[in-house]
């Protein structure tokens, strides 16, 4: 949910301007990379809500997945010099 300010919500479908009040979610399952870009000179304050537990996941749009034991490997299982934080 957008609090304040605005950001650009980039997914694998393409980009949404995202503005205070605007909320997004994503179906569990499905793959579907995103983040939020802020391109303007503004701040922007947004809350992130999720539920579950998140023992590993895979970045659709980039060649990397995370692991249970916080690690980052390529989608062939190469290593990664990145930590989960």
């Amino acid at each position: 949910m957008m609090l304040a300010g605005e950001a650009v919500l980039v997914e694998d479908e393409g980009r949404t301007v995202l503005r205070a009040g605007d909320p997004t979610a994503w179906s569990k399952g499905v793959v579907n990379g995103h983040h939020l870009r802020n391109e303007s000179d503004a701040d922007c304050v947004f809350i992130v809500v999720g539920g579950g537990e998140r023992a590993s996941g895979a970045y659709s749009d980039l060649d990397m997945l995370f692991t249970v034991d916080n690690r980052y490997t390529r989608k062939d299982g190469r290593k990664c010099q990145r930590k989960r934080v």
